[in-house]
């Protein structure tokens, strides 16, 4: 999404958006969606961000985003029909109705998406997609791992084989686990997370560069003490994600009934939804373990770290095998350079939807312990067995296409000239507004951090050109994920910033690549 601009540029775009009403999609009962439209009828007129008829109001508010209003897709999935909701002394019937001005088009739309949500995209979202991960996903890994080391005759026996790891993988996972905990633990800098919906605002230890830089000296005199360990570990991967597995399911389901039975914060209660949904998305926001965060433990400090320690493990034990190559040399750094950004950046992390609208449960958790290991890694792992065909010249071009992307640098002068902004008032806050971006990057599409992390993706997996598409997995898969979630961004902006987001839509048509998408 654009950025918002307030003296300095935010090129991640997500800061301080705790909005509430976007949780609401995350809420499926009746008594839910009474409490919503009952806040929306206390408010001004000007404050409804979206049209409500009721019995002696004839229409209050108006219609912000016309075709694709985020509050109404809110109210569909709360299953919210016609609901009855005391206010003063009569009790009134309201529900959401478009505007006498809207078109055929938008009442066509409205109609499918009610048919959906009430129909099979409610038996897909919350009965068939869980289980469908839950299965597939952690089966797969072990295979993925047997197929990136050359393995051709793969069998779904020979995977399970390696579920439950080794003596190596259990030890290896047993020190970075340990090595990440204590480092949430030395004396830090403490930082604040965006306030929650109920008031909390999580506490993270601000010390991720430290973090980084001493992880890998550790990690390089590891290596010089055991030669070998490098290939070790790629040797053992299919078990070292076995290991991983098994530890983040068991997280899962830790977290999950901890938040059964002694959540955190019990005021952040949701209604009861299918098991498995509720084991897939989580039930915690901000869950706490020994005192640590679980998800800056799983997603920085376990997940992405793991990323990059495997990486360098994964280069050392090509080098060993094949010698000195230019394209694994461009994998290894355009992969480190990301990374080491990320834990520079790492408290701007935890504004984005990952941390902020997401809870901790398989879907995150699971994710950052066992899939970022094995898919993200997946370009430099596939290059052991399977090293690089391409010529050193474009292993230096394919660096240059990573090194190039760049961002708005934080001054307020974009590309020789003044930045422009579309001002933005807060519809869940009245009288606040933020600033959205409308130069420089930010006036091509909303969404270009995204095509940028595309790019340097496509980048350091262009290695493995001539290889088949296994070396391009985590592109194809990263290309879904973005997509997905430059819908989740706008709806979440469409409710925040109402009339002023369907202005910078038409300011910024594009979302990720100028006059495609």
């Amino acid at each position: 999404m654009g950025a918002e601009y307030s003296g300095k540029l935010i090129t991640d775009g997500l800061e301080n958006m705790d909005c509430g009403a976007v949780q609401a999609e995350e809420r499926a009962s009746g008594v839910a969606c009474a409490r919503e439209w009952e806040a929306m009828l206390e408010k001004p007129p000007s404050m409804h961000p979206t049209c409500i008829r009721t019995s002696d109001h004839p229409a209050i508010g108006r219609l912000v985003y016309r075709k694709s209003n985020a509050l109404d897709h809110a109210a569909i999935e709360l299953n919210c029909g016609p609901t009855h909701v005391k206010t003063g002394e009569q009790d009134r019937v309201t529900r959401p109705t478009a505007p006498h001005t809207v078109d055929p088009e938008f009442k066509s739309t409205r109609l499918r998406i009610v048919t959906m949500a009430g129909g099979w995209y409610a038996v897909l979202r919350y009965h068939v997609t869980p289980p469908l991960f839950l299965v597939f996903f952690p089966g797969v890994v072990n295979f993925m791992a047997l197929w990136g080391q050359g393995e051709r005759d793969v069998t779904w026996g020979l995977a399970a084989s390696k579920a439950l790891g080794n003596s190596f993988s259990w030890a290896v996972v047993g020190v970075l686990v340990l090595w990440a905990s204590v480092w949430l633990h030395v004396p830090a800098r403490a930082t604040l997370g965006p306030p929650t919906k109920f008031g909390y605002r999580p506490p993270y230890k601000d010390n991720g560069v430290l973090y980084y830089w001493v992880s890998l000296t550790a990690f390089f005199i590891l290596e010089a003490l055991f030669p070998g360990l490098s290939t070790a570990l790629f040797l053992n991967m299919p078990e070292l994600l076995g290991s991983l597995n098994v530890s983040a399911l068991l997280l899962c389901g830790l977290l999950f009934v901890k938040g059964r039975y002694l959540p955190d914060h019990p005021q952040d209660k949701q209604p009861s939804r299918p098991v498995l949904y509720e084991f897939f998305t989580g039930l915690e926001l901000h869950p706490r373990l020994l005192g640590m965060d679980v998800k800056q433990l799983t997603n920085c400090r376990v997940g992405l770290m793991a990323w990059q320690l495997l990486i360098i493990a994964f280069y050392i034990a090509g080098v060993e095998r094949h010698g000195f190559n230019i394209a694994a040399l461009v994998n290894l750094l355009l992969q480190s350079m990301y990374l080491a950004k990320f834990f520079w950046w790492e408290y701007g992390y935890f504004n984005t939807l990952d941390i902020i609208l997401d809870r901790a449960g398989y879907y995150i958790c699971w994710g950052c312990l066992v899939w970022v290991p094995c898919l993200y890694t997946f370009s430099s792992y596939y290059l052991v067995a399977h090293p690089p065909q391409i010529s050193n010249l474009a292993a230096v071009g394919a660096a240059l296409l990573g090194v190039f992307r760049s961002a708005p640098n934080g001054k307020c002068v974009l590309w020789g000239k003044p930045a422009r902004y579309i001002v933005a008032n807060l519809v869940s806050s009245p009288g606040k507004s933020r600033k959205l971006l409308v130069s420089g990057f930010w006036g091509v599409a909303r969404h270009l951090n995204y095509t940028f992390e595309l790019v340097a993706t496509l980048a350091w997996c262009l290695p493995g050109w001539g290889l088949g598409l296994w070396p391009f997995l985590y592109f194809y898969f990263l290309v879904a994920l973005l997509v997905h979630r430059t819908f989740r961004d706008e709806e979440k902006c469409s409710v925040q910033y109402g009339d002023s987001w369907e202005l910078y839509c038409k300011e910024v048509p594009y979302r990720l690549v100028p006059y495609v998408f």
